[in-house]
């Protein structure tokens, strides 16, 4: 078996994946899907360029420096002096600026040492070497989100913790964005973390846009600047791909 065939990946279309949202489901929808699908393709890339523990605590270790150094030069009368040349400027009082620059450096080392990136030896943490905050949301749990918005749309409520249809949903357009193979398992965790996560800012804010997103283009049925495989009426243009290149 070659290589190729090997990494051949049969992807359903995202009028399947609308299908299986619902059975008699709007052509604008297709059209849709594939449009959110945009935003599914930064979520990877921003996932794949996630700095590692090690390079994020090298970064860290850096901002100390920087903000240590910065402190230092406030410390002197002359350069405080020139500083304050044009208070019309951003800063109004620079003698506050050393104080909350102590502060930055403090939590700086107290990030860079703690249990999510550093054992008790102070060497880099081991597992999963990816350095994500408390309320990092991975692609896979964003998408899992725009699976609750679609259900709320079309049905009025979120889909329950162990709404199989959501999670098949959830998998398929996963796969028909380009994103890899997956276990039907792993979905039923990033429903749960949607649903865990759920008054984050930075997720409630998303939601509310595709919310909105989701109402315009019903009204309207098409989506705005769209040029993808689907006509507005939601049918295909071209025949799709099924093979990863």
């Amino acid at each position: 078996m070659t290589a190729r065939r090997r990494n051949f990946v049969e992807r359903p279309t995202y009028e399947d994946v609308a299908r299986l949202i619902k059975k008699d489901a709007p052509l604008w929808l297709n059209a849709h899907l594939e449009w959110w699908a945009q935003g599914m393709f930064a979520d990877r890339l921003k996932e794949a360029s996630q700095p590692t523990r090690a390079k994020m605590r090298k970064r860290l270790s850096a901002l100390q420096a920087a903000s240590k150094l910065i402190e230092q030069e406030l410390a002197s009368t002359s350069m405080r002096e020139v500083l304050a040349i044009n208070l019309r400027g951003h800063l109004k009082d620079v003698s506050k600026l050393p104080s909350i620059l102590r502060g930055l450096s403090d939590h700086v080392e107290f990030v860079r040492t703690s249990s999510g990136l550093a054992q008790k030896d102070g060497t880099t943490k081991r597992g999963r070497n990816k350095a994500r905050g408390p309320n990092h949301l991975p692609a896979k749990t964003r998408c899992a989100a725009r699976i609750v918005e679609l259900w709320l749309h079309f049905f009025g409520r979120e889909p329950g913790s162990q709404n199989e249809d959501a999670e098949k949903a959830a998998r398929m357009y996963w796969l028909a964005s380009s994103g890899e193979k997956t276990a039907m398992s792993s979905w039923r965790d990033e429903f749960d973390r949607v649903k865990a996560h759920k008054d984050t800012p930075e997720l409630r804010n998303q939601r509310q846009l595709w919310r909105i997103d989701l109402v315009q283009n019903a009204r309207n049925k098409r989506t705005p600047g769209y040029f993808g495989s689907y006509s507005p009426q939601g049918k295909p243009l071209f025949i799709p791909a099924y093979a990863d290149s």
